[in-house]
């Protein structure tokens, strides 16, 4: 027995090149399965890994040239420590200051280190109150404001605390993502996911197999024949994808597929949706405006096909046969594919509760800005309200994604 930073793992059978291990009491369960795929991929020497989540176990076959069984044991419990704990409330205080500090060096600022594209309202929030602290200036020079209020005014006027929260909120609402039992590759690809407005899935993710047994020779028609078999074709996982996308707003989809058909058609037809993009010499054609932030969903093994796929967010789907995570933004096994728009809806609700962040930040400091002329605040005063400040906004998002707490999540 081999005791884990978290729990304990089990070595079952080991042969040279070959380990079983219980993990059925490792971290949290419920991303573990997920994530054993993930993490091993990136491990030189693993030929293949195969988790049974029914009983727990864990098969992982390896090269004995580049890892011995104690290196592959010792990986499993640095990686359950590193990658797996769903934990908000022992978020680490230094990455937490990873997060903060980028955002008060001004030179990022300056420099236009975060993109204006994803951070366009972050970008409007910092000239509203560089404006205000502005004004406030001129008033308090108006009426004989001592030179340390101005640096009162240039403390509390400093936008990086609108950079700041953002980045701490997407860190809360990326390790809730965990829980969905999906890997997300980056904090920006969670904001990017919140805004996106269209939606392109392979065909082969939303319809099954045909079952042999079914019996069409009812049918009247060649016509009424397609649109019964894409009808029983069409899984859950399919219908669930349109109509929960379609109730957290977005309204624009396509179908991604290998050679446009009949049948391809009909599933177009069944599901509503009126976009039909069909892979040729590895061109999409009539791709959409540039306006549109799309996210393409599909096996890792064919998406990839699709090289001008002009999309901002790849959504990887994992199989038995395919478990590598590529370069993917995001991966999911192939059975929780009904998570990834509860992903979305919960990219949304972190841009919500950000943008609630942001207007109580921009409140406080501004009602400070505004003092200022009239009750000469120290620096050092300055310096405590907008730290202060800043602290509430970490206390209110964790306290909102720890705890789940408001109308946000009742839909989730």
């Amino acid at each position: 027995m081999i005791n884990c930073a978290i729990d304990k793992i089990e070595v079952i059978s080991s042969i040279p090149g070959r380990i079983r291990l219980n993990t059925n009491k490792l971290c949290n369960q419920n991303i573990f399965e997920n994530s054993i795929l993930i993490i091993f991929q990136k491990v030189k020497g693993i030929k293949n890994v195969i988790y049974n989540k029914h009983t727990g176990n864990t098969l992982i076959y390896y090269e004995e040239e580049f890892l011995t069984e104690d290196e592959v044991i010792k990986h499993l419990m640095k990686s359950s420590k590193e990658e797996f704990t769903n934990n908000i409330r022992n978020f680490e205080t230094n990455k937490l200051l990873k997060e903060i500090l980028p955002a008060f060096n001004p030179l990022n600022l300056i420099k236009r280190k975060y993109s204006e594209q994803m951070y366009s309202n972050e970008y409007n929030l910092s000239k509203s109150l560089l404006r205000l602290g502005l004004t406030a200036g001129i008033i308090g020079l108006a009426i004989n404001t001592v030179p340390v209020s101005l640096l009162s005014l240039s403390i509390l006027s400093y936008p990086g605390i609108f950079f700041a929260i953002t980045s701490i909120g997407y860190s809360y609402v990326s390790a809730l993502a965990k829980g969905l039992n999906i890997y997300v590759d980056n904090l920006k690809t969670i904001k990017l996911l919140a805004r996106t407005n269209k939606v392109l899935i392979e065909d082969k993710v939303l319809l099954d197999e045909i079952n042999s047994s079914l019996d069409f020779s009812n049918t009247t028609s060649q016509e009424d024949y397609s649109f019964i078999k894409i009808k029983y074709r069409v899984n859950f996982n399919g219908k669930d994808f349109i109509k929960d996308f379609r109730k957290y707003g977005v309204l624009k989809f396509g179908i991604l597929t290998k050679q446009k058909n009949h049948e391809v058609e009909i599933l177009s037809d069944y599901l509503t949706i009126n976009n039909i993009y069909e892979e040729s010499n590895n061109v999409i054609h009539t791709i959409g405006k540039s306006k549109e932030n799309i996210t393409a969903i599909g096996y890792i093994n064919t998406l990839g096909n699709f090289k001008k796929l002009n999309q901002n967010i790849s959504i990887n789907i994992l199989n038995k046969e395919n478990s590598q995570n590529s370069s993917t933004n995001i991966s999911i096994l192939e059975e929780d594919l009904n998570q990834i728009p509860k992903l979305f809806r919960l990219s949304q609700i972190g841009e919500e509760l950000i943008n609630r962040s942001h207007t109580i930040a921009l409140t406080i400091n501004s009602i400070a800005l505004l003092m200022i002329p009239f009750i000469q605040l120290h620096p050092i005063t300055a310096l405590m309200i907008y730290g202060l400040n800043l602290l509430i906004q970490i206390y209110l998002l964790q306290n909102y994604t720890d705890n789940y707490k408001g109308v946000l999540f009742n839909d989730l």
